[in-house]
C-alpha cells in the first residue's frame, strides 16, 4: 500500500483519492445493494483512484500502476461509471449496518504497516470472535482504517481493546476521523504518554478552570 502509494504521488500530480476495500466488503455491498456483480475480476483488496486535472490524466495513472506493479484496473470514463464504481466504496456502511450493528473502531496506522495490520485484523478477530464478522475500508493516503465489526455483544470489548493494542503496537493512533470522546478515553493511553495526557490536563485547565467544557470527556 505504501508503494503504490509513494508511486502515485510521484508520477500522478492530479491524484484527489485513494480509498481501500476488500472483498468481503465489495460482496456485502453488492449483495444489499442488489447490484450486478462487477465485471472486473476479483482480488483481495481494491483500491479506488481519483484525480481531477484539466488534461486527462489516464495515460500516467496507467504508468503510475504498471510501475507499481497492479494487475488490473478499470477507469470510469463518464459520470455514470464513476459514480457506479464510487457507489461500491460508499455503499460500505449502510451494507454494514444492514447486516446488525457493528463495533466500529476508526484508526490509523503509519503507511509502512498498513498493508501488515489489514491483512492481521480479520486473523486477530477470528481468534477471539469466532462467529463475528470483519469489515475493512479507509483512505489510503493518511493510513485510515475503518474497522467494522459484526456479530458481537454491543457490550463485549474485548475485540475493540485488543484491535487498538494492535494498533498501538504498529505506531498507529486508536482516533484518527472521529475523536476520542467518551468512548475511546480509557484506551488513550495505549497511545499517549504520561507526559502527552499531564500536558493536555494543562492546557485544559488553562482553558477551562471550571470544568464546564465537555466535563468528563477524554480528561
Amino acid at each position: 500500500a505504501a508503494e503504490l502509494l509513494g508511486v502515485l504521488r510521484r508520477e500522478v500530480p492530479a491524484l484527489e483519492a485513494a480509498d481501500f476495500f476488500l472483498d468481503g466488503g465489495l460482496s456485502l455491498v453488492v449483495e444489499h445493494q442488489g447490484l450486478a456483480t462487477p465485471t472486473f475480476g476479483r482480488a483481495p483488496v481494491y483500491v479506488m483512484l481519483e484525480c481531477a486535472a484539466r488534461d486527462d490524466p489516464t495515460e500516467e495513472l496507467a504508468a503510475a500502476l504498471e510501475k507499481a506493479g497492479v494487475q488490473d484496473a478499470v477507469v470510469a470514463d463518464d459520470t455514470a461509471s464513476r459514480e457506479r464504481l464510487w457507489r461500491l466504496r460508499e455503499g460500505l456502511p449502510e451494507a454494514v449496518a444492514g447486516h446488525g450493528v457493528p463495533h466500529k473502531l476508526d484508526v490509523g496506522l503509519p503507511l509502512d504497516r498498513l498493508a501488515e495490520f489489514i491483512g492481521r485484523v480479520p486473523r486477530l478477530v477470528a481468534e477471539l470472535a469466532p462467529e463475528a464478522q470483519t469489515v475493512l475500508w479507509g483512505h489510503l493516503g493518511d493510513g485510515n482504517v475503518h474497522v467494522n465489526v459484526l456479530g458481537l455483544d454491543l457490550e463485549d470489548e474485548t475485540v475493540d481493546e485488543a484491535v487498538f493494542r494492535l494498533v498501538a503496537g504498529y505506531g498507529g493512533t486508536i482516533s484518527a476521523e472521529h475523536g476520542v470522546g467518551v468512548a475511546k478515553a480509557r484506551w488513550l493511553g495505549l497511545v499517549r504518554g504520561p507526559g502527552e495526557l499531564a500536558a493536555m490536563a494543562a492546557i485544559k485547565r488553562a482553558l477551562d478552570p471550571e470544568g464546564i467544557l465537555n466535563p468528563g470527556v477524554i480528561l
